[in-house]
């Protein structure tokens, strides 16, 4: 599988009416007509076999209080993969990057 990080607003038409298809394929809850659940997140993790998006993971950055604090997080959101491709460490790949960071 092949990963690519991309910035939201990076992602091309075409990327999108595929995103579009695995996240509705993955979370029949999903609203057809966006790729978002409730925002849009700041990056994606894409995961390609060849042209097929087969897994994505969202990205969000937030700051939180911790205490008086302020606290700079990331947070995963819609991390999945495509049904055919689940139980072969997809999921596990996309989130080497976070661990990593």
């Amino acid at each position: 599988m092949k990963i690519e990080k991309v910035p939201e607003y990076e992602l091309s038409s075409d990327t999108k009416a595929k995103l579009q298809q695995l996240l509705a394929a993955c979370f029949p809850e999903y609203l057809s007509d966006r790729i978002y659940y409730k925002q849009y997140p700041h990056f994606r993790y894409l995961g390609w076999n060849h042209d097929n998006l087969v897994a994505q993971m969202g990205v969000e950055h937030r700051v939180i209080s911790l205490g008086k604090d302020p606290v700079r997080v990331f947070g995963i959101v819609d991390l999945c993969v495509n049904p055919d491709y689940r139980n072969k460490g997809f999921a596990r790949e996309l989130t080497l990057p976070v661990k990593n960071c």
